[in-house]
């Protein structure tokens, strides 16, 4: 990560491979819509209807030569709550009681043919950068399949916290995971710590998605 850069599209935050933007015009958030509907579609799932412009939603596309690649929608909480609600209503009003300000990570997709943990943990850093940073968010919830909680939880530290269920929005089960979006940031320090001889620019979203320490940095670390 290294360059941001602004488009009459967007602006965005320049990768190895990859941009991160805003979806902020009608065009990009169909865009990432479409790519949603493709792999919900792929995948067995009920396809959404496009997308609306939200106040209290902010989408992130990947895009890499033009094409969107990946997207994330941060949804914060409102008046209308966000839609794990429906399902997971009580696990979330636990947090809203003790101050928390949450938030729903949804319409995560990524094309099959550039998954990877850069492109993976780079989207869901600039979603700490924007939910946590900048919008003061203290919780964030994500509803996933339960066969891939294990993957949430081991590359991204997320917790289960809510039972299975059906989401009927997209006519599948579901679970509710949890994550402290101070936690981010103390994850980050933390690997930042254990690898202190690496003399490379730090890059928070490979700590993110749980990438390991090449075996120079682990080599410096064990003879610190």
């Amino acid at each position: 990560m290294n360059i941001t850069l602004r488009t009459r599209e967007s602006a965005f935050v320049e990768h190895a491979g990859f941009q991160i933007g805003l979806a902020n015009t009608p065009p990009l958030r169909k865009r990432c819509n479409d790519l949603v509907n493709a792999m919900y579609a792929w995948r067995g799932y009920e396809t959404q209807s496009d997308a609306n412009a939200s106040a209290h939603e902010l989408t992130l596309h990947a895009s890499c030569a033009g094409r969107v690649i990946g997207t994330l929608t941060i949804c914060r909480d409102s008046l209308s709550g966000i839609p794990a609600d429906v399902l997971y209503k009580k696990h979330v009003d636990a947090y809203r009681t003790r101050g928390a300000s949450v938030c729903e990570l949804t319409r995560f997709a990524i094309e099959p043919a550039h998954r990877s943990k850069d492109l993976l943990g780079a989207l869901f850093y600039h979603a700490y950068l924007h939910g946590g940073i900048c919008g003061g968010l203290t919780d964030a919830f994500i509803e996933v399949n339960p066969r891939h909680v294990a993957f949430y939880k081991r590359l991204l530290r997320f917790q289960q916290i809510g039972e299975e269920k059906t989401c009927e929005r997209v006519n599948a089960p579901a679970v509710l995971l949890h994550r402290e979006v101070s936690s981010v940031a103390q994850q980050i320090a933390e690997c930042r710590e254990h690898a202190r001889e690496d003399t490379s620019p730090p890059q928070p979203h490979r700590i993110l998605a749980g990438m390991r320490p090449t075996v120079a940095r682990r080599q410096a670390v064990l003879a610190a």
